[in-house]
């Protein structure tokens, strides 16, 4: 997977511009997504998937949906055993999301007042087992760039310490987090999903992430008027109950191992 390269390089590019254009004028949300042997499409201000393959045995597939700001990378390795044979890999797919969002404050706000924002988050990865040489591995991750620095709210990754393990590794994120945040400035949301498949026997991987911003209900009760608006092309609903992760080619592995990682912020 090279998306922490890339997530790196593309928070320091909009980190420099972001912050420049007024709050009305929030930056189009964009996707990105790779697959194995599949020309990449590059950044586009709308949804995208592909679906590669690195071989008559491995498959794999990445979708970035704006409507939900969603990301999610499958993959499957058939196998074949004994020897290592290139035609079960190596396979991966990747899938890329950056949005804006900022917080619209009533009159009266007191100028430089952070306002209590939640950040419901559910972020899924799974590793099938493999039996033998399984390297593959799954991870996913949400970052929140504000006028003080990038954050990472949550992340997970399922990856087998013995290749040779026929045990499926599982992990998920399913909380909300507090950011306190000043009304008018752009926040840049950045939402990665990656997976890498190679195993001389069958195996699957998966990864998703998934958030929903809002206002702190309880501060809104005594403080009635703030909003929370996002990037026009982009659709901020609340999450659904967690599911089984998503899978091509293979049946889906229900996600029962949860990791919870502490951040800068702080989870309710």
């Amino acid at each position: 997977m090279k998306w922490q390269v890339v997530t790196a390089a593309a928070l320091g590019a909009l980190a420099i511009a972001f912050f420049a254009a007024p709050a009305d004028a929030l930056p189009l949300g964009s996707t990105s997504v790779i697959c194995t042997n599949v020309p990449r499409a590059g950044q586009l201000n709308q949804s995208q998937s592909c679906a590669g393959s690195g071989g008559p045995a491995e498959t794999d597939a990445a979708t970035a949906e704006l409507a939900g700001t969603s990301v999610r990378v499958s993959g499957s390795v058939q196998g074949v055993g004994g020897n290592y044979d290139p035609g079960t890999g190596p396979g991966s797919a990747d899938a890329f999301i950056n949005y804006y969002f900022t917080v619209l404050a009533p009159p009266g706000y007191v100028v430089g007042t952070p306002i209590p924002v939640l950040v419901d988050t559910l972020l899924q990865a799974s590793q099938g087992t493999g039996g033998y040489a399984n390297t593959s591995s799954a991870s996913a991750q949400m970052t929140i760039t504000d006028q003080f620095g990038t954050r990472v709210f949550s992340q997970v990754a399922a990856t087998d310490p013995d290749p040779n393990n026929a045990v499926p590794v599982e992990s998920r994120v399913s909380g909300t987090f507090v950011a306190e945040l000043l009304p008018g400035e752009q926040d840049l949301v950045s939402l990665v999903a990656g997976i890498t498949l190679r195993s001389n026997a069958p195996t699957e991987a998966a990864a998703s992430a998934d958030p929903y911003i809002r206002v702190d209900p309880a501060f809104l009760a005594d403080n009635p008027g703030y909003s929370v608006i996002v990037s026009d092309n982009v659709t901020n609903v609340p999450l659904p109950e967690p599911k089984a992760i998503w899978l091509v080619g293979s049946a889906s592995l229900g996600l029962i191992a949860a990791r919870r990682r502490r951040s800068r912020v702080t989870r309710v």
